[in-house]
C-alpha cells in the first residue's frame, strides 16, 4: 500500500457531509477511514506523516501512534 501524503489530515472514520466540508477547507489532502473503528496497522499506517488526526473516543491513540506520527503532529 502507498504511504498517505505528507501534511494530510487523517480522518480516522466518515463524518457528515458538513464535516467532511469543513474538513476539506483546510487546504490538506483528507486520507479519510471507513464506517468502521481502524484496524491498528491501518491507524499507525495512515497516521504517519499527518499534519493533523482528527478521530473519535473509540479510536485508541497513545504514545504508539503519536511516535508514528512524526514531530510535526503535536496533541492538543
Amino acid at each position: 500500500m502507498s504511504e498517505p501524503p505528507a501534511g494530510h489530515v487523517y480522518v480516522t472514520r466518515l463524518l457528515t457531509d458538513d464535516a467532511m466540508a469543513e474538513l476539506q477547507e483546510l487546504g490538506h489532502p483528507l486520507v479519510v477511514g471507513a464506517e468502521r473503528p481502524p484496524a491498528r496497522d491501518e491507524l499507525l499506517r495512515h497516521v504517519t506523516g499527518a499534519a493533523a488526526v482528527v478521530c473519535t473516543l473509540a479510536d485508541r491513540i497513545d504514545a504508539a501512534v503519536l511516535d508514528a506520527a512524526g514531530p510535526q503532529l503535536t496533541p492538543v
